[in-house]
């Protein structure tokens, strides 16, 4: 009986053991917020963009990224508002900045991409360009 006590304990213990609560796929689908748009140059500006102000919504099924801005205006910004068809490449690709995957924006702008968990970073892919980082809101519940 101690030993079976023992290890519902345990059990319980590490089934209540998380940061958030969600778990955070390697997949584009959802919501994402700008939060910084850096331009790679001597300059070196940075756009610091408050999250839930420029939010990206990716939908895996159709391929449609909705872009809503809720805020002003920001220079460089890659996208205008809008709604958007969006094709992902899984082929690498070099560049000067070491992006490896492509995906383009209706069919017309190419961005190199990185994805892990709850960031993802857009390049244009040159020395020169944009760096565009996008996270996962945090949803309070």
């Amino acid at each position: 009986m101690k030993k079976l006590l023992a290890l519902l304990t345990i059990v319980f213990l590490i089934s209540g053991c998380s940061d958030d609560g969600k778990a955070y796929p390697d997949t584009l689908t959802g919501e994402w917020s700008l939060v910084k748009v850096m331009e790679n140059t001597d300059a070196g500006e940075i756009i610091e963009i408050p999250e839930d102000d420029i939010l990206w919504t990716f939908d895996t099924q159709t391929n449609q990224l909705t872009i809503v801005n809720t805020s002003v205006e920001y220079p460089g910004l890659p996208v205008a508002e809008g709604s958007y068809t969006y094709t992902l490449y899984d082929n690498p690709v070099q560049t000067e900045t070491g992006w490896n995957y492509k995906i383009d924006i209706d069919g017309v702008t190419g961005f190199f991409y990185d994805l892990s968990g709850i960031h993802l970073q857009l390049s244009d892919g040159q020395a020169n360009g944009y760096h565009y980082d996008l996270i996962r809101p945090i949803s309070v519940e």
